[in-house]
């Protein structure tokens, strides 16, 4: 007997704001529903910086103390 579903998403769209994990800045992420097998995928449009980045092994990059996805120049850290 399974708990939960292989896949899940979210409802609709949300909006979380606050500090940066590690920067202090302020920081807005808009989460969107995901479509079927699509898996969890960042959008970046941060002025200049746009692109996508899947939240998959070989975007992973090491950083210090951090987690960092990266696609090209565009990346996605939990660093400052």
């Amino acid at each position: 007997m399974r708990m939960f579903p292989l896949q899940c998403t979210i409802g609709c769209s949300v909006v979380v704001e606050g500090q940066g994990l590690h920067s202090g800045k302020e920081v807005r992420v808009t989460l969107f529903p995901g479509k079927v097998n699509q898996g969890i995928v960042f959008r970046v449009l941060c002025g200049e910086r746009k692109g996508v980045i899947p939240a998959l092994f070989p975007y992973a990059v090491l950083g210090y103390r951090s987690t960092l996805l990266k696609n090209g120049e565009v990346i996605v850290a939990t660093e400052g």
